[in-house]
C-alpha cells in the first residue's frame, strides 16, 4: 500500500475531526485578534440627570472589585457633555459610581469584563438625582 493511499484513507476517516480542529484554530485566532485590538484598558461612559441632560463636573469613581474588598480606586471628572473616560485600566471586575454636590451619589454599578484591560463603554449612563430640599419646619 502506498503512502498516498494511506494519507487519503486517513483524511477520509478523520475529515470531520480535521474540520472541527481547523474551525477551532480559526476561532482562537480571531479571538486573539479581537483581544489585541481591544485591550487598551479604556472605559468610557456618561453621567446625566433625571431628564437625561448631561451633568458636567461630576466625579466618577471606579474601583477594582476583588473577593474581599475594593482596591485601586481612581477618579475622573465629566466634561461639558457629561462624558468621562479612564485609560490604562487593568481590571476584570469593577464598580463605578458618580457623585456631585447637590446630587445624591448614584448606586454603585458592578461590571465584569471578559479579559484584563478590555475596552468597555457603559451600556447605560449613570443618572444623578438632585438632593431633596429639606422641608421647612412648621
Amino acid at each position: 500500500m502506498s503512502s498516498a493511499s494511506v494519507g487519503q484513507r486517513f483524511l477520509r476517516r478523520n475529515r470531520g475531526r480535521l474540520i472541527a480542529l481547523a474551525l477551532l484554530v480559526i476561532a482562537f485566532g480571531l479571538w486573539q485578534l479581537y483581544v489585541h485590538a481591544n485591550d487598551d484598558g479604556l472605559l468610557v461612559g456618561r453621567v446625566v440627570d433625571e431628564q437625561g441632560d448631561p451633568v458636567p463636573g461630576a466625579t466618577v469613581v471606579i474601583a477594582e472589585k476583588t473577593l474581599e474588598l475594593l482596591k485601586n480606586q481612581r477618579s475622573t471628572t465629566t466634561d461639558a457633555s457629561g462624558t468621562f473616560r479612564f485609560e490604562g485600566l487593568e481590571m476584570v471586575e469593577f464598580v463605578v459610581q458618580a457623585q456631585k454636590p447637590g446630587y445624591e451619589p448614584t448606586p454603585s454599578r458592578s461590571y465584569h469584563l471578559y479579559f484584563r484591560s478590555q475596552n468597555f463603554e457603559l451600556p447605560e449612563p449613570l443618572v444623578l438625582k438632585p438632593t431633596p430640599e429639606p422641608s421647612a419646619p412648621e
